[in-house]
């Protein structure tokens, strides 16, 4: 992810940082589902690798997401925006079909 994003080192094999869909145009995104424990902490790595976050999680409110560097955002936009996307949610009825796959393109 963060070879893809222009942020660490290059694997030998690669040509450029674009021949791995490089992210050099602007800020990339990433997208956390999920702000518990890991996703906060996934969060905080993100941001330490000035990638602005955006966070879905229902049961945390714009101030606690603050803290780690993300904004809450609609789960749709979320898929919409970021360049990555980590999930950090339970598997349960709700969650288990909750992303796509046609917005995974």
């Amino acid at each position: 992810m963060l070879c893809a994003a222009g942020n660490g080192p290059t694997p030998p094999n690669a040509g450029s940082v674009h021949e791995l869909g490089g992210y050099r145009a602007g800020e990339p995104y990433g997208g956390s589902v999920g702000l518990g424990a890991i996703g906060k902490a996934m969060a905080v790595r993100l941001r330490a690798f000035e990638m602005q976050v955006l966070a879905y999680d229902p049961f945390v409110t714009q101030e606690d997401a603050s803290k780690v560097g993300a904004t809450l955002v609609p789960l749709n936009e979320l898929m919409r925006r970021s360049d990555f996307v980590s999930m950090h949610v339970h598997v349960t009825s709700d969650t288990r079909a909750m992303i796509e796959l046609s917005s995974l393109r």
